[in-house]
């Protein structure tokens, strides 16, 4: 199954849902991320906050680059993981899915907040949602 994540700028949450998923994945699984706005589209590394946080939680993102989202990932994916409902909008109105194979997790967005306990809560909220869908 190939599972596409998709966030704002594919530096936070879509990237630690696409890390976390990829680290515990046995080969049932194909993953992507990608994201809606400039930073995806710039290529930008995962956020600095984020990286620490998962370090902590034992994963890396070191490696992780952001994408823009494109009709070529949306047709690849199995299963599309919005992280807002402002995400399936922007798909819905700028491309052609299959609605039934976009979910939407409603996770917050930690860009703008500072220090690290929101990005520290959205982490642990995204690893038990990958276990939830995807591990259990």
């Amino acid at each position: 199954m190939k599972v596409l994540f998709i966030c704002t700028g594919c530096v936070n949450r879509s990237a630690a849902a696409h890390v976390i998923l990829s680290f515990h994945n046995t080969g049932l699984y194909k993953v992507d991320s990608c994201g809606t706005s400039k930073q995806a589209v710039d290529r930008s590394r995962m956020a600095p906050k984020m990286r620490r946080v998962l370090a902590e939680m034992g994963y890396s993102g070191e490696q992780h680059i952001a994408q823009p989202y494109s009709q070529d990932l949306l047709d690849w994916a199995d299963q599309v993981i919005c992280m807002s409902h402002l995400h399936v909008d922007r798909i819905n109105k700028n491309f052609s899915v299959d609605p039934l194979k976009v979910r939407n997790w409603n996770v917050e967005d930690p860009f703008r907040h500072k220090g690290e306990e929101v990005h520290r809560a959205v982490a642990q909220q995204i690893k038990e949602l990958v276990f939830h869908h995807f591990l259990s």
